[in-house]
C-alpha cells in the first residue's frame, strides 16, 4: 500500500535487447482474436507507455497458449482500441481507419507516422470508433510498433485479408527510413567527387530541406529549420561525428544555434 512517493526524484531502468534484424521485418502470416476478458480503460492514463501493462501481459500469454500471434483490445465501452503489442488500422473501400486516442489507445509513435505517411500517398485516414463487427466487413488489418513497423493481420476468426494498401504503407515506411539515413550518412562518403546534393527529410514536425556540398575536401551540410529535428539523437544512431564533419545553420536558424553547436560550423 505504499503508493505515495516519499520524494520527488526520478528512477528509471534502462533495458536494452538486440533485434532479429535491423530492418522491419512483417510475418507472412498473422492470426489474432479478440481479448475481452478484461477490458482496457477509456482515460488519458491508456494513452500512456508505461511499465503497468499488466493486461497487456495476461492477454500475451493468453493468445499465445491459444495459437494466436496477438490479440485484440476493447475499452470498457465495448469499441476496439488497439492490439496488445501495438496501434491498430483497418482498410475499409480503400480508405484508413484507426480508433481515436479518446478511445484509450496508446499513443505511438509509429501510429503517428503512418497517419503521415498515408496522408503523403493520398490515402485517406480518418480517426474514429471501431467497433468488433467492423473487423469482419473490412478488406485490411493491420498492427504497428516500432519494432516491426507494419505488420499486416492475415486472419481474424472467419475472415482473411487483403495486404496491398498495408504493403504500400509499409514500402513509405521504408521510403522514409532510407531518405533520412540517406541524408545523414551521406556527409561520411568522402573521395567520392559528390559536389552537391539537395533531398527531403521528413520530421516529427516538418520536411527539412538539406543541402550537402564539399568545401576544401571537407563535407558541410546546411540544414534549413533545425528546431524540428534533434539531429545529434539522430546521427549518434547512425554513427559518431567524425571531426571533418561540419554543420552549417543557415541564417535564419544561426541566431537561435545552441552552445553544443558551437565551433561545428
Amino acid at each position: 500500500g505504499a503508493y505515495l512517493p516519499t520524494t520527488g526524484d526520478i528512477d528509471y531502468v534502462i533495458l536494452a535487447m538486440s533485434l532479429d534484424s535491423e530492418y522491419y521485418l512483417s510475418s507472412e502470416e498473422y492470426k489474432v482474436q479478440l481479448f475481452n476478458d478484461y477490458y482496457l480503460q477509456k482515460s488519458m492514463l491508456s494513452n500512456l507507455k508505461s511499465n503497468n501493462k499488466a493486461l497487456q501481459v495476461i492477454g500475451s500469454i493468453f493468445m499465445q497458449e491459444q495459437g494466436f500471434n496477438n490479440g485484440i483490445l476493447v475499452n470498457d465501452e465495448k469499441e476496439v482500441v488497439e492490439f496488445l503489442n501495438g496501434n491498430l488500422f483497418i482498410v475499409e473501400d480503400g480508405k484508413l481507419r484507426t480508433p481515436p486516442i479518446t478511445s484509450g489507445c496508446l499513443d505511438g509513435i509509429m501510429r503517428k507516422q503512418i497517419i503521415r505517411i498515408a496522408k503523403k500517398l493520398d490515402i485517406s485516414c480518418v480517426e474514429e470508433p471501431i467497433s468488433p463487427f467492423d473487423l469482419q466487413r473490412v478488406q485490411e488489418l493491420f498492427m504497428t510498433n516500432t519494432i516491426v513497423g507494419i505488420q499486416p493481420v492475415t486472419k481474424y476468426r472467419r475472415t482473411n485479408y487483403d495486404k496491398s494498401i498495408s504493403l504500400k504503407l509499409q514500402q513509405g515506411l521504408f521510403d522514409l527510413i532510407n531518405s533520412i539515413i540517406f541524408s545523414i550518412a551521406i556527409p561520411f562518403l568522402r573521395g567520392t567527387g559528390l559536389k552537391s546534393l539537395s533531398t527531403s527529410v521528413a520530421s516529427s514536425q516538418s520536411a527539412i530541406s538539406c543541402e550537402l556540398e564539399t568545401v576544401a575536401d571537407k563535407p558541410i551540410i546546411c540544414i534549413e529549420g533545425l528546431n524540428s529535428l534533434n539531429i545529434d539523437n539522430v546521427t549518434s544512431s547512425v554513427a559518431p561525428l567524425p571531426e571533418s564533419f561540419r554543420r552549417c545553420i543557415s541564417s535564419e536558424t544561426k541566431q537561435s544555434t545552441s552552445a553544443n553547436h558551437e565551433g561545428l560550423c
